[in-house]
């Protein structure tokens, strides 16, 4: 049996009835598909937003998520990780970040399931947040063209407002001296 410090914390999170979320890290929120309990009925990303600190890393474990995540309204400067390991997030609502947030994916390939990616019904606004990737092994993009990964699958009515930092939309990347678009 693994013991309580082998365990994925991620996995066996333990919630917190009025905020949905636990912090079992320093400068680490995690939540999850099932980070609801009491008068909450489904799992939303917003209550870590409002619940973490300026500088938190969000830790998102892969599955489904209801209502908009907006760190630009709190005004904290937060980190969104999906996850160990790839992971898909759907988000039933918008996605809003400030300038000083950091998207933090992990890129192991070419199918969704294979790289953190995010799907959002509503709409969503960038505003110069800084996007930052880790290759992982055993993936090897390929050497002739550029690999097209869609980070985030925008499904609302309006079109993604903003860019993340110094990456216009469509531009092709050089993450580990592999070209991505």
């Amino acid at each position: 049996a693994m013991s309580a410090r082998e365990r994925e914390p991620i996995v066996h999170a333990v919630d917190d009835d009025t905020l949905g979320f636990i912090r079992v890290k320093n400068d680490n929120v995690y939540v999850t598909p099932s980070s609801f309990a009491g008068t909450y009925t489904t799992a939303n990303i917003q209550r870590a937003v409002t619940a973490a600190v300026s500088g938190d890393t969000i830790r998102i474990q892969a599955g489904s998520y209801t209502g908009d995540v907006d760190t630009d309204m709190v005004n904290k400067d937060l980190t969104l990780a999906p996850g160990t390991g790839t992971g898909q997030v759907t988000i039933t609502g918008s996605l809003t970040l400030n300038q000083y947030d950091v998207l933090d994916l992990e890129l192991g390939g070419t199918a969704s399931t294979d790289f953190d990616n995010f799907v959002v019904t509503g709409d969503v606004t960038l505003n110069d947040a800084t996007l930052t990737t880790t290759l992982l092994s055993p993936y090897v993009p390929s050497s002739t063209g550029p690999d097209g990964l869609t980070l985030i699958d925008n499904q609302g009515a309006s079109g993604v407002d903003g860019t993340f930092i110094n990456v216009p939309e469509g531009q092709v990347l050089d993450i580990g001296g592999y070209l991505f678009q």
